[in-house]
């Protein structure tokens, strides 16, 4: 069974300075990390999510029966960035990447509470 992520402000408005040190640092290790482990755009989840971000930009998307076509906090944003920046890897790359490092700090947050 799983746990449920509660919804809430990633730090309590009690914490001092350092808290935000600390999710700095997460945040900076998890965008340092990622890259350094990146295999490249073959059969990775950034291409399925192209695909729909793609389609949106074009104002060709439909509905599919699919995971990557139902992620509307990545396929969206990333849509947005295909439309302002055109269909390149690092638009395709980046988004994900931040989105993906922004997890690694909420994550975080969850375990230290």
């Amino acid at each position: 069974m799983t746990k449920s992520i509660v919804s809430g402000p990633l730090i309590r408005k009690d914490a001092g300075p350092a808290a935000w040190v600390r999710l700095a640092a997460v945040f900076t290790a998890a965008l340092l990390i990622r890259p350094a482990c990146f295999t490249g755009l073959v059969a990775s989840d950034d291409l399925g999510y192209a695909r729909y971000a793609r389609q949106i930009s074009e104002g060709s998307y439909r509905l599919y029966p699919h995971h990557y076509a139902i992620q509307y906090g990545v396929i969206v944003p990333l849509a947005a960035l295909y439309r302002r920046f055109g269909v390149q890897e690092r638009t395709t790359v980046g988004f994900p990447l931040l989105s993906s490092s922004l997890a690694a700090v909420r994550g975080w947050t969850e375990q230290t509470r």
